[in-house]
């Protein structure tokens, strides 16, 4: 099945619910977060990985901005809005979010991803060594999409430890890289 990106949001206020799929330009209302998803129908299976989420979303979005304090929930505008059409399409999706610390001077191995893969960086520069194209660099607080089947790896340039939020979306049965030469 095919279909066009749209966006879960999230409503990040307190007292408030998951609202479902809507439109391609997602919602600009305050402590609402939207999240991009594959508008297609949702199995019941990847409608529960995607449910789960958006929680796991809404609750950090509360707990960064302050929700404890009695105060609305107002997330800061997305780090990144990048538009794929590489993103999988299976009956089951896993949510993978790992954190990785680069140490100066040091560089991941070589390797592929077959689904694409959301790089945020919290402290440091990261600097992603692509083959055949410019590296880039990112620092703490923005964010990269990875692109797909294409070799790449992680370099830290500077004096201090580059720590990363790392998340990516595939079936099960997908590693999360694939190391090459």
């Amino acid at each position: 099945m095919t279909g066009s990106v749209g966006f879960l949001v999230v409503d990040a206020r307190p007292r408030a619910k998951c609202s479902g799929v809507v439109s391609r330009s997602g919602s600009s209302r305050e402590g609402v977060v939207a999240v991009p998803v594959h508008a297609r129908p949702l199995w019941p299976e990847t409608k529960e990985v995607v449910m789960k989420l958006a929680a796991a979303i809404a609750v950090l979005s509360v707990s960064l901005v302050g929700g404890a304090s009695g105060q609305e929930a107002r997330p800061d505008p997305p780090v990144l809005n990048e538009l794929s059409r590489e993103f999988p399409k299976d009956d089951q999706l896993e949510a993978r979010v790992l954190t990785a610390t680069i140490q100066p001077g040091t560089t991941s191995l070589w390797h592929t991803h077959s689904a694409p893969v959301v790089v945020y960086v919290i402290e440091g520069t990261i600097t992603l060594e692509f083959d055949g194209r410019e590296p880039v660099s990112k620092r703490a607080g923005e964010a990269l999409l990875e692109p797909i089947n294409v070799k790449v790896r992680a370099a830290n340039k500077g004096q201090t430890p580059t720590r990363v939020v790392i998340f990516q979306i595939s079936p099960p049965n997908v590693p999360f890289l694939t190391p090459t030469k």
